[in-house]
């Protein structure tokens, strides 16, 4: 199986972001487990295990080199990630879910969000 299968990307430059979503839900459900085959082949210096890390937090870089990540619904119902105040202004990401939607700092979040809008403060939380 290849994780990094193209029509996630086409799929979702479609606007049909749902069946982006559904995909990587199937696959963090189907290909991924905690017995010692739990990955679905070869780690590749912790390839997989990064693309199940952001998988389950609900955003993915959507290329090397290209600040923006997409989008999909988070497994968990909030993820808080401290940001180094000496690059970021903000102190803390918050992504979470909210009406089967994902939320990132507290709105509702299109299919692709900037790195810069993930971690700039826009508000005074």
């Amino acid at each position: 199986m290849n994780l990094m299968n193209l029509s996630l990307v086409v799929q979702l430059r479609q606007g049909e972001e749902w069946r982006t979503r559904d995909r990587v839900r199937y696959y963090i459900d189907n290909s991924f487990g905690t017995s010692a085959n739990g990955l679905p082949g070869n780690d590749d210096c912790g390839t997989l295990s990064a693309w199940l890390v952001f998988a389950m937090m609900g955003i993915y870089p959507d290329c090397p080199g290209n600040a923006n990540y997409q989008t999909a619904l988070p497994v968990f119902d909030r993820v808080e990630i401290s940001l180094n105040q000496a690059f970021y202004n903000r102190k803390k990401l918050v992504i979470g879910k909210k009406d089967n939607e994902i939320v990132i700092n507290g709105r509702k979040a299109g299919s692709v969000v900037s790195h810069r809008s993930l971690t700039i403060n826009s508000s005074s939380r």
